[in-house]
């Protein structure tokens, strides 16, 4: 017969747990009151600085590529020797303007876009350009004589002279052998670009817009940057001073008679300001928002606390003990209904039970997510530790992919038997393990395939030190005192140099690995450089 708690007891228990859940909830939608602003400021900031650092990235990115290639070209002997003999004088066979307009269309055409590239010589005369339009001279512009004076420049946006087009003018000197300035190779970047851009990341309640050094505008999201009346001066607000001094940070200024939060940064490349404007209605709509959800979900929470209360009250023990019943059971993986326990202690054997489940559930999970024979993570975990490290990667700390093929095990295997394959790959496997970091990731892929992941590479002269110690390893593999005779091939890549998806890098080492093994095995391959195993 079900035992009934006393009404009184019963009515202390609903007060006191209505008493200490209503009071934490109190306080806690003041507190989320009182923070949601700061909060909703917060996020807002987040957001604006999440633009800016994708625009300065962009422009970044344009620049370096475009400078890359500038360097490669000036140093390239054909575009030096037409330079020094434009009309083919020296060598009248050659047709030194044809092979060199040719180097510099087909290098231009790698970009897949509609820029231009030109060389000029010292009398500041365009020589060529892949645009086809007519040279002109660039006597007036500044990039000509800081090439002249023998220095890179990024320029400032100009008007082309040619197309009539707002362009930034990225520009390298070609020096000859002895040193001396001969001319410069530049490359146009046509703004629109920037602008298309810039209207891509802005949303319908943020701005996002590019300053020149002086303060104007190259591209606003919200108003195309087209005409010279389009380049407003915007100088005059604090914030754009502050990001041209490279100053990265936040302000709240009056724009367009709105008072708006304004994420300002500066993109060292070009010494361009980006700023990220989001109108303070945006940021209060954000708090509206979340206290109406706060409040909403106070109030159903308070009232699932009434009757939640009620109910416990006359219940207390009955769902430790039920609980307790069940968590045995799962424990035991016995579907029986236990209807008594031996125990007054039922909180102890919950405890007990609860650790039953975990170490089942994570004997249970280590079986999935390791090969049985090696012990290393199987081709499934693999896969996704290395898309998870994927998304985090980045230059400044690569990340290495080996591919590690055991050479001859094939032979060894079918010869001696499968035992005998299989104590291989378990010692090649310890061995393995034993080089390698404790941040670092190693998993057999089936067969004698293995592969390894080194995330977060602070110096990377460590790939090769340690593919040489794969080989090493390999190499002196024995098993019960005797030599193997195995050797073993590598194939590297490195993200985000050889791809920024796990199908695309993994394809990449697999390629440097069947190259490894064309040329002999026993070796390493490594940003397509085959190194043998000595």
């Amino acid at each position: 017969m079900k035992r009934s708690l006393p009404k009184s007891f019963k009515a202390k228990l609903i007060f006191f747990f209505m008493l200490i859940s209503t009071i934490p909830l109190i306080l806690a939608i003041v507190m989320n009151a009182m923070n949601m602003i700061s909060d909703a400021q917060e996020n807002v900031e987040k957001e604006g600085d999440l633009r800016n650092r994708l625009a300065r990235e962009k422009i970044s990115e344009l620049y370096e590529k475009n400078l890359y290639m500038l360097r490669t070209l000036a140093k390239n002997p054909i575009v030096k020797h037409y330079l020094l003999d434009p009309d083919g004088s020296r060598v009248p066979d050659i047709d030194n303007f044809s092979v060199t307009e040719q180097l510099l269309q087909s290098s231009n055409d790698i970009f897949g876009d509609n820029n231009n590239m030109i060389v000029t010589n010292t009398d500041a005369q365009q020589l060529i350009r892949t645009d086809g339009l007519e040279p002109v001279n660039v006597n007036q512009r500044k990039y000509f004589w800081d090439a002249m004076n023998g220095s890179e420049a990024i320029s400032e946006v100009v008007t082309s002279l040619a197309t009539g087009r707002f362009i930034s003018v990225v520009e390298v000197p070609i020096f000859s052998d002895d040193g001396k300035v001969i001319g410069l190779i530049q490359r146009d970047y046509d703004l629109s670009e920037l602008q298309e851009f810039v209207e891509s990341l802005a949303t319908e309640n943020t701005r996002v817009f590019v300053l020149d050094r002086e303060g104007r505008l190259i591209a606003h999201s919200s108003h195309p940057v087209k005409t010279e009346e389009n380049r407003l001066d915007l100088s005059d607000y604090s914030f754009v001073n502050r990001a041209l001094t490279g100053e990265t940070g936040h302000s709240r200024t009056i724009i367009d008679d709105e008072e708006s939060l304004v994420s300002f940064s500066k993109n060292q490349s070009t010494g361009w300001a980006i700023v990220t404007v989001q109108p303070g209605s945006y940021i209060m709509q954000k708090v509206y928002s979340g206290a109406f959800f706060a409040g909403a979900c106070g109030i159903a929470l308070l009232l699932l606390i009434s009757v939640a209360t009620y109910f416990i009250a006359d219940r207390i023990a009955q769902p430790i003990v039920a609980l307790n019943r069940v968590m045995l059971n799962v424990a035991n993986h016995d579907r029986k209904v236990i209807s008594e326990t031996s125990t007054d202690d039922e909180v102890a054997q919950m405890v007990t039970a609860v650790e039953h489940i975990k170490t089942s559930a994570n004997a249970l999970r280590e079986e999935s997510e390791t090969d049985q024979l090696t012990h290393l993570l199987n081709k499934i975990t693999m896969e996704k530790i290395c898309r998870t490290n994927l998304r985090t990667v980045d230059e400044d700390h690569p990340m290495a992919l080996f591919i590690i093929d055991l050479d001859h095990f094939k032979e060894a295997n079918d010869t001696r038997g499968h035992q005998y394959g299989d104590k291989i790959l378990q010692e090649f496997s310890k061995k393995l393990k034993g080089l390698f970091r404790s941040s670092d990731f190693i998993g057999r892929f089936g067969g004698d395939e293995f592969v390894v992941l080194l995330p977060n590479i602070q110096n990377q002269d460590f790939i090769p030190r340690k593919a040489s110690q794969i080989l090493q390893v390999a190499k002196n593999l024995q098993i019960d005192g005797e030599s193997t005779n195995i050797t073993a091939s590598i194939g590297v890549a490195i993200a985000l140099q050889d791809g920024i998806d796990y199908e695309t890098l993994f394809d990449s080492a697999d390629k440097s690995l069947y190259q490894v093994k064309r040329k002999g095995r026993d070796g390493f391959c490594l940003d397509r450089i085959t190194v043998f195993h000595e």
